[in-house]
């Protein structure tokens, strides 16, 4: 089963991701700040990560950073911040796409399978 993680520091948006994500076959592991997440990440290899940018401890910007400094793990950012210079900071740290919330799931859905088919996973 491919295993996401989702980082967010809003519990109703995590709920929402988790549930949605479920239902797609997906195992969810969840993170509410970048810290946790990068723990997760080292300790259950997930094989793509949905991560905010604002969050308390460690920002999704800094998480992109560590992620890539080890791994080549699709990242999708999912955020409230649409500026073109938060899109351009994310993806040139690597983020593989930059969503801008609200989203619609069906939407995310297909951005989800789309980064885990152009790294050759399967999907769910």
């Amino acid at each position: 089963m491919v295993k996401l993680l989702v980082v967010d520091d809003e519990p109703s948006v995590v709920e929402m991701l988790v549930a949605f994500l479920q239902e797609e076959d997906y195992q969810v592991l969840t993170a509410g700040d970048g810290h946790q997440a990068l723990r997760l990440f080292f300790e259950q290899r997930p094989d793509l990560v949905l991560t905010d940018i604002r969050m308390p401890v460690m920002n999704g910007i800094d998480l992109i950073g560590r992620i890539r400094d080890v791994s080549l793990v699709p990242i999708i950012v999912l955020s409230a911040l649409g500026e073109e210079g938060d899109k351009v900071r994310a993806l040139g740290l690597g983020a593989d796409d930059y969503v801008v919330k609200p989203v619609g799931m069906g939407e995310l859905g297909a951005r989800v399978a789309a980064c885990l088919r152009r790294a050759q996973l399967p999907g769910p």
